[in-house]
Order: C-alpha cells, then structure tokens, then sequence
C-alpha cells in the first residue's frame, strides 16, 4: 500500500519532543507513531499531544530493541534518563545548569536509578510485520532512548533499507551508560545502509567539576543528535517500483527541506524528472500540502537568475593556486 502521507516514527517519546519539525501548514499531511518503554508515560504523552499538536499521533508502549526479548528498564530519579542500559558512574560527577529548573543537574544525582522493571522488547522490522504497523512504515525515524539507539538500529535494518529516508538520532560520544554503543559506531551502520552524516547538533555542555558562580565557563560535549539522509540513488535499486520510488523521492526531498539541505532536495527532485509515476499516485499527492510546497519551491527556484560564484579552477590556475604557499 502506498501512503501518500509522510509517516514520522519516533522512539523515547516521554515528552512532545521529537525528532522532526511539524509545521502548522503541513500538520495534515504527518502521521506521527510514538514509543515509549515506560508504559506510565504513555498517557502523558497522549494527553500532551492531544493538547499541542492537530496531526494525527499514535503513541503505544513498546520498548524498542535489536529482538524480541526481556531487557531491564532502568527507572531513574530523571525519568527523562531511563534506560535499559545502567549509567556509567565514571560520569557521576558531571554537571551542567539545567536552566528552566534553575538548577544544577549532576549526573550522578539524576541518572540515579530508583527502579527496576523487566520489560518485554521489540526489534521495529518485527512490529513492522504486524497488521497494525504493515500499511503505516515509517518515512523517518528519530530515536531518543538513553544509549540503546543502537540497538533499535540494528533491529531496523529491513526498514533503513526499505522505506525509511532520515533519522535524527541521539548519540553519545562518551559512555553514559555501560554497555553502550557511541557515535562511530552509529555512524558506520548507518552508512553502511546508504545513508549521509548531514549535521550533529551538540547538546548542553557538562563539566566535571562544580565551581562556584562566577567561576563557571566552557564544559565538555558528551552527546548530541545527529541527522542522516538517505543516498537518493540508493532508490534506484532499491525501489524499483516507479509510483513507489517518485512518491519517497518527494518524501526525501521535503525531509530535507525541513532540515534546511535546500540543494541536496533540488537534487533529489531532479531524480523526480526522469520517472513516469500513475496519474493516480499524481492525483492523491497534489492532495497533499509538501507536495504543492515543492512544486512551488521549484517554480521559485526555476525564476532565480542562473548566477553562481566561481569555482577554485576557474578562480586560478594550479601555478596560482600554489603560489599563495610560498614566500
């Protein structure tokens, strides 16, 4: 089945943070489908959603892993925190001001752990295959889960290769938690799957040692979030159905252009030109706003004047471009 809406997954979904910007004019073309492990928040969550956004969100109770089996949640005294990895107290000390509570949030207070849960987990191709989730995949995925995001990858991999586009993905560059996988690790997989390291958003600063106000500067990056977009050309093998790879090809391109990679989504609309999609699957997308917003972006585009700066090569020749080394 072919689903014209872009259908946004995200994982750790405690609050209405996620991973991908909903603009009020494009709220009725997004389905979003939130997890949580933590089944106590699911009602908050719904409730939280219902009050601040009008697309349609489904949120349900699935700890999302690499397979179905029995994993721990560890229930923290920041439940923002809560894993089914054990923090790493080699970090207890690490601090950074928390400023909407006015307070210093040392890591060691925070990610403390109060409670022990056995929870039965879920890899997401293995949801995938259930009638609830088969007409419904995921377009992008953004996963904020504490150290596991790894593993929710790996139990990923039919869908990064099938229908998923982008992700945002929280990654570590330290181990908070023992056991974890950090950013290369992340990275590698993921590129191995055809898809583009396109930006690492850094989160707060912490530093190791508590000084006292006036004494307080610079920290240490521990985390951050960082995008991936898929390799368009990876669509042409693996999409080989026309209707279904111009319909992810726009799909991808406003990805992109949520994200602000202007020129990487001219590049996949390019790719739009050259396929012959049914008049049908036309008709249901010219239903929907990104798909108007596209094409009105590309006639804005396509009036710009066709003026760009040099390039290097043709700015200088080599004997130039050499010249600026020496004396």
């Amino acid at each position: 089945m072919i689903q014209p809406k872009l259908v946004n997954y995200h994982v750790g979904s405690r609050d209405v943070e996620i991973g991908f910007r909903i603009l009020p004019s494009f709220t009725g073309d997004i389905v979003n489908i939130l997890f949580d492990a933590d089944i106590d928040s699911v009602e908050h969550t719904r409730a939280a959603w219902s009050r601040t956004a009008e697309c349609e969100t489904r949120v349900f109770p699935y700890c999302l892993s690499d397979a179905q089996k029995t994993e721990t949640l560890h229930i923290n005294f920041d439940a923002f925190t809560s894993s089914i990895f054990p923090f790493n107290t080699d970090y207890a000390d690490f601090y950074t001001y928390y400023d909407a509570g006015q307070v210093d949030y040392v890591l060691g207070e925070s990610v403390r752990t109060m409670e022990r849960r056995s929870v039965s987990s879920q890899s997401l191709d293995g949801l995938l295959d259930r009638d609830e989730f088969r007409d419904i995949p995921p377009d992008f995925l953004s996963i904020d889960t504490q150290g596991a995001e790894y593993r929710i990858l790996q139990g990923a991999r039919g869908a990064l290769r099938d229908c998923i586009l982008g992700l945002v993905v929280e990654v570590e560059f330290v181990p908070i938690y023992q056991g974890q996988e950090l950013f290369p690790d992340i990275q590698r997989l993921l590129e191995a799957e055809g898809f583009r390291l396109t930006a690492i958003m850094l989160q707060e600063e912490f530093s190791p040692f508590r000084g006292p106000i006036g004494a307080r500067a610079a920290g240490f990056v521990l985390s951050g979030n960082a995008l991936f977009l898929r390799r368009w050309e990876m669509l042409e093998t693996a999409v080989p159905d026309v209707d279904r790879r111009y319909l992810m090809l726009h799909k991808l391109a406003f990805i992109s252009v949520m994200f602000e990679r202007l020129e990487y989504a001219l590049m996949v609309l390019d790719a739009t030109k050259r396929l012959s999609p049914s008049k049908r699957l036309v008709h249901r997308l010219e239903e929907r706003a990104y798909f108007t917003f596209l094409n009105q972006m590309l006639g804005a585009v396509a009036a710009l004047p066709a003026a760009r700066p040099r390039t290097m090569t043709e700015a200088m020749t080599f004997e130039e471009a050499q010249a600026r080394f020496k004396a």
